[in-house]
């Protein structure tokens, strides 16, 4: 019993664990592949970019701090769902439209490339919330760095497993269908919320 209560009281955990795993090989892999293969910029470019996101973060992570002590767990973690959706949608269309032609290095739409990879990459502070939930669920506090050592084995395995099925999918099908395959494993994060009292 104790073994079957603490597989079930920890899966949101686990879940958004999972799912942050598949996210995060857009934020190291093919959010920066875009800018480099699709679009023709070299290392100052990411780099430049990877500015611009620490930027923001510094505004963005109290933010989101804000809204998880209002809101709680559960509704920011649908807003996480939400803003994934969002950004990796954008991200994916704008980069089906740069695959097939349709806008170069020199139209305006390459600020919206840019922007779309801050955004992409931003989703990272919402690890804040997946901490908060561990913390806050777990029966003993000794239990606490346990589970997250799990949690990030969980993630790494899912990184690993991850990257060649989306290189696929980029080859076979188009860079479009990797953010949209991504895009869904926000499901996990709904999921996790519906399992998740408050």
């Amino acid at each position: 019993n104790h073994k079957l209560l603490f597989r079930k009281r920890y899966m949101p955990y686990y879940m958004v664990t999972l799912a942050y795993g598949c996210q995060k090989r857009i934020k190291i892999v093919f959010a920066p592949w875009v800018i480099i293969n699709l679009l023709g910029q070299g290392a100052d470019t990411v780099a430049l970019l990877t500015i611009a996101v620490h930027l923001a973060g510094t505004w963005l992570a109290p933010v989101i701090g804000r809204l998880l002590d209002r809101l709680g767990v559960k509704k920011m973690l649908l807003a996480e769902a939400v803003y994934i959706a969002v950004s990796f949608l954008t991200m994916g269309w704008l980069a089906g439209m740069l695959a097939g032609g349709s806008f170069g290095l020199s139209s305006p739409l390459t600020w919206l490339v840019y922007g779309a990879y801050v955004l992409c990459v931003l989703f990272e502070q919402f690890n804040m919330v997946h901490s908060y939930m561990m913390r806050s669920i777990a029966l003993d506090p000794g239990e606490v760095t346990r589970t997250l050592s799990v949690g990030l084995s969980v993630d790494h395995v899912m990184a690993i497993i991850a990257s060649p099925i989306m290189g696929v999918i980029w080859k076979t099908w188009g860079v479009q269908y990797v953010f949209a395959a991504a895009m869904l494993s926000a499901l996990l994060q709904v999921a996790a919320a519906a399992m998740t009292e408050k």
